[in-house]
């Protein structure tokens, strides 16, 4: 799967490099030195080289220095040691610039040929320098007079390759392969496999210091030609692709992207205008992907313990000591800390005539530690053209130093600082992203985290015509379901025996041994005393607005929805935010014998669903479907057409 960022120019800033020429092709650049290596048909010189069918020159290599952006010399020919007559470059360099690794024509004497002759494929040819001079480049093992090897790739040992060809047994095209040196030797080359390669060229590989592997490819729905991607391999598997946004990526052919290891500026080429040109980019705003979704602290705990016995309530009583002369009386209690930290908590058996500590019978001591993530902070919902406040000041994160806030605000806006506001114009639900960059490291290098969080945008003015009189909110119908408990149930969870449902419920040995349960038993029993989806009640109210509910009230659009049908939707709406963890199947049933009315109903079913998730239900919560109401044999519909609104069960 591909990430695509596209009309978002504020992620990066790209412009013609100076060193370009109108009338000649530049591409794959390359660092080396102060300067870059690229590619160019550039006409020259030095000694005879043959030319294309359009009299163009062949590719070599050229050298351009390079500091802040200007050049301080003319691009010259790279190195007369590894020129030929025939195509050179692209090129990699490897252990500190001492190794080349490049492509260029198999058959490269002096006997003038077509370049395209049969068997002078494209191979890679190694090189190392010695005193300042190239020495004679040695063939890569697998060069083949039968398909290509090119646009090649090194990590900085210059151990792993990377590289482009269209050898048998690929998935189409150019795929992208690795091999890795062993010693004097190169081991076999694998496909980088289809979460990389696809149908259509996949090439211009480019591997970072920081093992990120930029490429090019048609496939991976690119937006036009060559597309770059970027992607990173963690635990033997590649991450999400990212598609790089404009004004990297364009309707035309963009590749051979290089870039410094932040990814914070670097070049690329493209043929944007007309021919193969290379480009400066910055980087304004860095695309994050893979983020983790927020965790909420938790300080509130159930406190009992397994050793409690009934004690004569006219004589003594359980008390629990949470210090600062915070004491609780039961033989269990809920009680929520202020925040992290370590805690001691002692269970006193108290004399009740006295007042005074009888016996304690159990001390506890354990900590609290938020989660070590990023943090956004921010409401949860709220209306159109309100303004919203995020920021990032709960951030956790004690081994990593933030150097710099990156907002993606979900509607095309992007900010930085660790708090910004943003106002949202139209309703819907929109991914927060907050990206941390952290300061560099002494080899230069960031580390990079994100996290993400949704937040929910209604418009209060849609239905507005409802009358209040038709709403009906339920809230008194919230009940624990009777079950039986099991003979073997730990005694420990004995005291709910009557408000737990079992069957969400997972237990084990280990998490028994923690004298409070803490935050397990307590999540479990408030997620059944709050939201069990067995509700009695709640499946009556649903059968009620489904009986009540016509196919006929709704057409394709919302808008056209009728006033009697918007309120029974607004009605169910109520319903499914006064019972937060209830989750409902939006059904509607059409005569089977018209496909096209599958495909309508389909969109209404869709429609219904966005308009809940509009008014704050959780989309997780919802889900749609279209069933088909069969024919009696005389062809008559056995019923009328209608929705139904039913409980997702486990």
């Amino acid at each position: 799967m591909a990430i695509n960022a596209y009309g978002q120019d504020v992620n990066y800033r790209a412009h013609l490099a100076p060193f370009c020429k109108y009338q000649d092709d530049e591409f794959s650049p390359i660092f080396f030195k102060n300067g870059i290596v690229y590619c160019s048909n550039t006409r020259q010189d030095l000694f005879f080289t043959f030319s294309t069918p359009e009299n163009k020159e062949l590719f070599n290599m050229f050298f351009v220095p390079i500091k802040h952006d200007s050049i301080q010399v003319s691009p010259k020919p790279f190195s007369t040691e590894l020129m030929t007559n025939f195509n050179d470059g692209p090129a990699a360099f490897a252990k500190n610039d001492s190794m080349i690794i490049y492509s260029r024509n198999t058959m490269v004497d002096s006997k003038k040929r077509d370049h395209i002759t049969s068997g002078n494929m494209l191979g890679l040819f190694i090189s190392y320098i010695e005193d300042g001079v190239w020495m004679e480049p040695e063939p890569f093992f697998y060069n083949s007079d039968a398909y290509h090897l090119t646009m090649p790739t090194l990590n900085s040992e210059g151990t792993q390759l990377i590289f482009a060809s269209d050898m048998p047994g690929g998935f189409g095209g150019l795929d992208l392969y690795y091999s890795e040196k062993t010693g004097n030797f190169w081991t076999e080359p694998l496909n980088l496999g289809d979460k990389i390669n696809t149908k259509e060229n996949d090439c211009y590989p480019f591997l970072s210091d920081n093992d990120i592997l930029f490429f090019a490819s048609k496939g991976h729905n690119s937006i036009g030609g060559l597309d770059i991607f970027y992607s990173k391999q963690e635990n033997m598997v590649w991450t999400d692709l990212v598609h790089l946004s404009s004004p990297i990526n364009t309707q035309f052919d963009d590749f051979g992207l290089i870039t410094d290891v932040n990814f914070e500026d670097g070049y690329f080429s493209t043929n944007r205008n007309g021919r193969d040109d290379i480009f400066k980019f910055e980087t304004k705003y860095p695309q994050f992907i893979n983020c983790d979704s927020l965790k909420e602290n938790e300080y509130c705990f159930l406190f009992y313990d397994e050793n409690s016995i009934n004690l004569d309530a006219s004589k003594s009583h359980y008390e629990w000591d949470f210090g600062n002369d915070i004491k609780l009386r039961g033989k269990e209690v809920t009680y929520c800390f202020d925040g992290p930290g370590d805690y001691h908590v002692k269970l006193n058996i108290i004399n009740t005539e006295t007042d005074a500590v009888f016996l304690t019978q159990s001390t506890y001591d354990f900590e609290i530690r938020d989660y070590e993530q990023a943090y956004i902070s921010c409401v949860d919902k709220t209306d159109i053209e309100k303004e919203v406040v995020f920021d990032a000041f709960k951030t956790n994160l004690p081994n990593f130093k933030v150097s710099e806030y990156y907002w993606d605000l979900g509607n095309d806006i992007f900010k930085k600082g660790s708090k910004v506001t943003n106002r949202y114009t139209k309703p819907g639900r929109y991914k927060i992203t907050l990206g941390l960059r952290s300061e560099k490291d002494s080899l230069g290098r960031r580390d990079e985290m994100c996290m993400e969080k949704y937040i929910l945008i209604r418009d209060p003015n849609k239905f507005k015509h409802i009358e209040p009189n038709l709403i009906r909110v339920i809230t008194d119908h919230i009940k624990l379901p009777n079950i039986d408990i099991l003979d073997d149930l730990p005694k420990q969870l004995i005291p709910f025996k009557n408000n737990i449902n079992i069957r969400y419920f997972n237990y084990s040995n280990d998490m028994l041994d923690n004298p409070a349960l803490a935050l397990s038993l307590e999540s479990e029993r408030a997620k059944n005393r709050e939201t069990s989806i067995k509700f009695k009640k709640v499946e009556q109210d649903l059968r009620l607005l489904s009986d009540s509910f016509k196919f006929a009230y709704i057409d394709l659009e919302l808008n056209n929805i009728e006033d009697k049908g918007k309120s029974i939707i607004y009605r169910l709406a109520q319903l499914l935010l006064a019972n937060p963890k209830v989750e409902i199947k939006v059904a509607l049933h059409v005569h089977s014998s018209d496909r096209n009315r599958f495909d309508e109903a389909t969109k209404t079913a869709n429609t219904l669903v966005e308009y809940l998730v509009m008014q704050g239900v959780e989309s997780n919560r919802l889900r749609s479907a279209v069933f088909g109401i069969s024919n009696n044999k005389k062809g008559v519909p056995t019923s009328a057409e209608y929705v139904s609104f039913e409980l997702v069960k486990e």
